[in-house]
């Protein structure tokens, strides 16, 4: 074969013409990534609770640095924003983002009159969804009493606009009267009105399946919090004291939550939007953390 040939027949093999194509490995990663989609094709958003600190001093430049991470969406808490929502709404327009969600961090009211000033706040923000949190210690009896008012609230959101949904931590795990809180708020509350932004990381904690819940209520979960466990964190964990020191979190894609796992099943839990929040970020600043989560996110890919 003629030099000249012998290069060209080369260059074909390598490039696949002949069906030699390039090393086995190649061919099979092309063909996993090919077989694979983004976990999450959508915008990613931020919990404004992990840039508390700064967004408190300095929010516009906080939003602005959220945005330059690649965020789109952010939740947060519009009862306990820095400025007045006029200032608010001119910031994130300024910062290109949108809040599509609150989490109000205050405790329930126990009123439909007090719920419903508290969601009033919501109003010029123009928001989806409404998210509460109770992280008390009840019993049996007191969580039906809790899922009663919030079909109440969740009533009283719809007025407003808004999807009621319960954000859960690890107390709501606590076994009582044969059942868990979380299993009573399922249970006793209408799916139209109650829906849940699951965190997944304290849901872990708790040793439960993420997975298990959307496949017990599909379609119940459009909102979830991204953030990921530290591989050294204990199986066991106590809902009433954190040992000394509590720090078990990580940038998502860093510890022992398996990802793609959960990314599989949002479709089944009726994810809408997600949220990556890090309760705590040191050694690294709130900023390089969610710079990392974001990475990570955005080039995870499932089957």
């Amino acid at each position: 074969m003629e030099p000249s040939n012998r290069r060209q027949f080369l260059r074909q093999a390598a490039t696949g013409l002949f069906g030699l194509g390039a090393p086995a490995a190649l061919l099979a990663s092309r063909a996993a990534h090919a077989a694979s989609h983004p976990a999450w094709s959508g915008p990613i958003g931020l919990e404004l609770y992990t840039v508390r600190n700064l967004f408190a001093h300095r929010p516009l430049p906080t939003l602005r640095a959220v945005h330059a991470a690649g965020y789109r969406l952010v939740e947060g808490d519009v009862t306990q924003m820095p400025a007045p929502w006029q200032t608010m709404r001119r910031y994130l327009r300024e910062s290109g983002l949108s809040m599509v969600s609150t989490l109000a961090m205050q405790p329930n009211p126990g009123t439909p009159r007090q719920w419903e000033i508290l969601m009033a706040q919501a109003d010029p923000y123009h928001l989806r969804y409404f998210v509460t949190m109770n992280t008390g210690v009840h019993d049996a009896e007191g969580w039906k009493r809790i899922a009663a008012r919030y079909n109440e609230a969740g009533k009283i959101a719809k007025k407003h606009g808004l999807q009621f949904c319960y954000h859960n931590h690890i107390t709501e795990f606590i076994p009582t009267g044969g059942t868990t809180g979380y299993e009573i708020l399922h249970r006793e509350t209408d799916p139209e009105l109650l829906k849940f932004e699951m965190d997944v990381f304290w849901i872990t904690y708790a040793q439960q399946d993420p997975v298990a819940w959307f496949k017990r209520s599909p379609g119940r979960y459009p909102l979830l919090h991204i953030k990921d466990m530290k591989h050294h964190v204990p199986a066991a964990y106590n809902p009433h004291q954190f040992p000394r020191g509590f720090d078990p979190f990580t940038e998502v894609g860093r510890g022992k939550i398996n990802w793609a796992r959960v990314f599989a099943h949002a479709p089944m839990a009726g994810a809408k939007h997600i949220f990556v929040e890090q309760d705590q970020t040191a050694p690294l600043s709130p900023l390089t953390a969610i710079k990392i989560s974001y990475r990570y996110l955005r080039h995870l890919r499932v089957r």
